[in-house]
């Protein structure tokens, strides 16, 4: 249980920290698309690790289960935090038709758009109804 614990907590630091920004400052489309699906991906595995970890719980000892139960559920708390951040970029995307990129210019910093399309694998958790 430990090492799944340490793996989860390990992918949402990285998409906390580096995946989310990668998205917010892609400069091309290509580049937007394959930041929101590395993210999706590691989203998926870390939904996935929570779900498996729930069941470990059950199999800790009385005295270390409500220890385990707490951390789980701080790492479910920290993945809704994220996943509510990766669909509030993505409704932001789809309502601008595109992502919205800052490129520096002759007189300063000019707004641009980007149209980009969002592939997401039927089953998905992100899968629209």
């Amino acid at each position: 249980m430990e090492a799944l614990y340490h793996q989860t907590n390990r992918l949402l630091q990285e998409i906390s920290h580096h995946d989310l920004n990668r998205i917010e400052r892609s400069h091309s489309p290509e580049e937007y698309g394959e930041a929101e699906t590395c993210v999706v991906q590691k989203l998926d595995t870390v939904h996935s690790n929570c779900n498996r970890l729930d069941i470990l719980i059950n199999k800790e000892p009385p005295a270390r289960r409500v220890n385990a139960k707490y951390r789980v559920d701080q790492l479910k708390y920290d993945f809704q935090h994220i996943q509510v951040s990766i669909l509030y970029i993505m409704d932001l995307s789809l309502s601008s038709g595109g992502c919205f990129h800052v490129q520096p210019d002759n007189s300063g910093w000019q707004d641009t758009y980007s149209m980009t399309s969002v592939v997401i694998a039927p089953g998905s958790i992100y899968a629209m109804p």
